[in-house]
């Protein structure tokens, strides 16, 4: 498949949970671009019920579980098993980069501020 555009968002599914437990491998670049990972939907089929977790901007995800309303947890990474994860959703990533411009400093910049979803 080669793609000519893409929007700035993008929306990935999975039946069986994801493959691999590094899910920063789901951030890409196209055209200069980066595009990361920033929303992931749990499900856990025992109680078969449906996660929501969003990267925050210090890299934390917040756990939102209407099971725990009306409390809400930050996590420093994912805590959920990778085979639980059904779908990503992310979009653009803008990386500020003062002076040098090119790909190669962005990606640096933006993996600095972006740690790794999963460890």
């Amino acid at each position: 498949m080669v793609l000519e555009r893409l929007s700035s968002v993008f929306a990935l599914h999975f039946v069986e949970g994801v493959p691999r437990k590094d899910i920063s491998k789901y951030s890409f670049e196209f055209e200069g671009t980066h595009y990361n990972v920033s929303t992931a939907i749990q499900y856990n089929k025992e109680l078969k019920h449906f996660v929501t977790w969003i990267r925050q901007s210090n890299g934390s995800w917040l756990e939102l579980d209407d099971l725990k309303y009306p409390n809400t947890i930050t996590h420093e990474r994912l805590t959920f098993r990778a085979k639980e994860t059904t779908s990503f959703f992310g979009g653009r990533v803008q990386c500020r980069n003062r002076g040098n411009t090119s790909s190669s400093s962005t990606v640096l910049s933006y993996r600095a501020r972006c740690p790794p979803i999963f460890q």
